[in-house]
């Protein structure tokens, strides 16, 4: 029997400083949001952990300080 379920993954990514809303295209599809005591949050869904990794190296590649992350499974059908 096939299993037509496949999971990604629901990510939040905490920034240090308020990065520019502009660079949300370089981390796949997560959007940016500015909080109110001066950090970032990358948000969104990514198809798997190698596209979280992509996204956590542009991170290191930017010099940027990751805060927290939360990411979940998320069953899609």
């Amino acid at each position: 029997m096939e299993n037509s379920k496949r999971d990604q993954l629901k990510i939040k990514i905490w920034i240090k400083g308020h990065i520019d809303r502009d660079w949300s295209g370089w981390f796949s599809r997560l959007k940016t949001r500015h909080t109110e005591e001066g950090s970032s949050i990358l948000y969104g869904t990514l198809e798997d952990q190698a596209a979280l990794f992509g996204c956590l190296l542009r991170i290191r590649d930017l010099g940027l300080v990751i805060l927290k992350i939360d990411a979940r499974l998320k069953e899609v059908n």
